[in-house]
């Protein structure tokens, strides 16, 4: 399993915090795909190479609620307890920056749409192509042949679908 990870964590109201925002990390790394954390204090600890104490401050400093945070929801806390167990925790906004598209997945989803713009614009019957709607005014002008507006359009399609 693996997490995003968002430099903007360096910009946030915890960044001046070294201890809490590496335990704030390591707790990301703890979650399930969710953003819940269904463990208890002592596996954290241990998966973590934490103190029970540091376990116990920082599961406590991020229940906290943050005035200065960016994320609204739940007064700027970064986690909540998880209901139903005993114990575990949720991770208020993982959802929201999991589900953030890096530029290289915006890049990618941009090129896949002009590519299907492109196939269905040169697959449009009476669409014409880069090049015919000077031919058709060329041709209402007089200016060419019906076969030469015929012959210009073959050889645009031909050059448009290679």
């Amino acid at each position: 399993m693996y997490i995003k990870l968002y430099n903007q964590i360096l910009d946030s109201s915890i960044s001046s915090n070294r201890k809490l925002r590496h335990f704030f990390t390591d707790l990301l790394l703890c979650s399930d795909a969710d953003g819940n954390v269904i463990k208890t204090k002592a596996a954290i600890s241990r998966l973590t190479g934490a103190s029970m104490e540091e376990v116990e401050w920082g599961l406590e400093e991020l229940q906290k609620p943050d005035p200065e945070s960016n994320h609204r929801e739940y007064d700027g806390r970064r986690i909540i307890p998880l209901d139903g167990h005993g114990y575990g925790w949720i991770i208020v906004n993982y959802k929201f920056y999991r589900d953030l598209k890096s530029s290289s997945e915006l890049r990618k989803n941009t090129a896949e749409r002009v590519r299907r713009f492109r196939e269905r614009k040169s697959k449009k019957p009476g669409t014409p192509l880069n090049g015919e709607v000077k031919s058709v005014q060329d041709f209402e002008d007089g200016v060419i042949t019906e076969e030469q507006l015929a012959e210009r359009a073959a050889n645009s399609r031909e050059h448009n679908v290679r």
